[in-house]
């Protein structure tokens, strides 16, 4: 939806919204960002495909990760099929 909105006495409220929109980007956080998006909807949106150093996430496509040597792996039991293990030296 558009709504017309004139300029009036040299308050232009477009470029306010515009300029205020556009203050957003960028914006550093010192506090934690909480979403209050509704299931079924991504709380992130992210065009850029670089990655991003010390960024971590518990769960990738539904996975977790678990990594650790052969002995740890074969003292763990009953294995999650929700976990890739990853066996290194």
């Amino acid at each position: 939806m558009t709504y017309n909105i004139p300029n009036s006495d040299g308050y232009n409220l477009r470029q306010n919204i515009s300029d205020a929109l556009n203050a957003i980007d960028n914006k550093t956080f010192s506090t934690t960002i909480v979403s209050t998006v509704a299931d079924g909807t991504a709380p992130l949106q992210v065009a850029s495909t670089t990655k991003v150093d010390n960024l971590n996430a518990d769960m990738v496509g539904g996975y977790r990760i678990w990594e650790g040597s052969q002995a740890e792996y074969d003292a763990i039991g009953t294995k999650d099929p929700n976990t890739i293990y990853l066996i290194g030296d």
